[in-house]
């Protein structure tokens, strides 16, 4: 009888610290910066869009641009890797790779910055999936060095192709 007391007990225990145990490892991976979202297959693949400024420092003009991006996940590290063509100068494209993951279900973080590094451009982007998983709206932060001004701007990409 006292055995199957201790018993139940210390299932009762295993099973409230088992729940709490998955709740904390979620919690550990959020703070970490990468969460394995069930949404992280949805984004390996070719996507193509724009964007624009919606905030310059200093008396800098607002500029819009378009954006292709390859992404690859490995785990729940995001790379991508693309070209931002500028609108003012159409064909003057910028080689971009951007690096993060999903912070949760909903956000996916990614902190960009140009391919030459003499460059200087670099900044965050956040995304959020929409649509059915085909559409990527983001905002982002960054450095722009033409114009040495921090921005803030959006960007909506639509999946082109996946990668399966």
């Amino acid at each position: 009888m006292f055995e199957a007391i201790v018993g139940a007990i210390i299932g009762g225990l295993l099973g409230l610290f088992a729940g709490a145990g998955t709740e904390l490892v979620k919690s550990l991976n959020e703070r970490r910066g990468r969460y394995k979202s069930e949404r992280l297959p949805a984004i390996p693949g070719f996507w193509r869009g724009g964007g624009k400024d919606t905030n310059v420092e200093g008396d800098h003009p607002l500029l819009a641009f378009s954006l292709a991006l390859t992404f690859t996940v490995r785990g729940t590290k995001v790379r991508g890797t693309g070209e931002i063509d500028p609108a003012p100068a159409p064909g003057d494209k910028i080689p971009m790779q951007c690096e993060g993951g999903f912070v949760n279900d909903d956000y996916m973080q990614c902190f960009y910055r140009s391919k030459d590094r003499s460059r200087k451009q670099m900044g965050v982007i956040v995304f959020r999936l929409k649509g059915e998983s085909n559409i990527l709206v983001g905002y982002y932060a960054g450095l722009s060095p033409t114009r040495d001004a921090f921005v803030v701007g959006n960007v909506t990409l639509t999946r082109v192709a996946s990668s399966d």
